[in-house]
């Protein structure tokens, strides 16, 4: 075990899966949970403060809010999910992954002092399918400009 990693963490199974597999892959890690007016925000910060707790890993709620109404601003037009499997699904909001993953790395910069560090994020096949964000080739292309944007492997 070792190297260092900061997690997204939302408190669903994907990312309780990526946080659990993180703490067995790395030396040093810490939890990022994000507050964006999401439905069910509660729900899902409750539960990965929880679980972050019960594994012993230091975490960071950060809020990203719109000073507009509920609804009006990144999540305007986000509707449920609709269950087909192809095309973009009416529950993604644009860029959410790439603000995430900068906010993450801005502040896994300053936490892991020195040293690389890796930004973990709990994506399967089925999100790749219908979110544009949760694609190999976007994550290839965020590491490369995180690489840049903050000087660091």
């Amino acid at each position: 075990m070792k190297g260092q990693a900061v997690v997204l963490l939302s408190g669903g199974l994907d990312s309780v899966a990526a946080l659990c597999w993180a703490k067995r892959k790395y030396e040093s890690i810490f939890a990022m949970l994000f507050d964006y007016g999401q439905p069910n925000c509660d729900q899902e910060l409750t539960a990965a403060h929880r679980i972050a707790a019960e594994l012993g890993v230091e975490r960071l709620r950060l809020a990203i809010a719109d000073s507009l109404p509920r609804g009006a601003g990144i999540l305007r037009g986000v509707q449920e999910h609709d269950g087909r499997e192809d095309g973009v699904s009416p529950a993604f909001v644009p860029g959410r992954n790439l603000v995430f993953i900068v906010c993450a790395a801005s502040h896994a910069s300053l936490y892991f002092a020195n040293g690389s560090f890796d930004v973990v994020i709990g994506a399967n096949a089925q999100d790749a399918r219908r979110f544009p964000d949760c694609r190999a080739g976007a994550f290839a292309k965020m590491s490369e400009t995180l690489r840049h944007g903050i000087g660091r492997d």
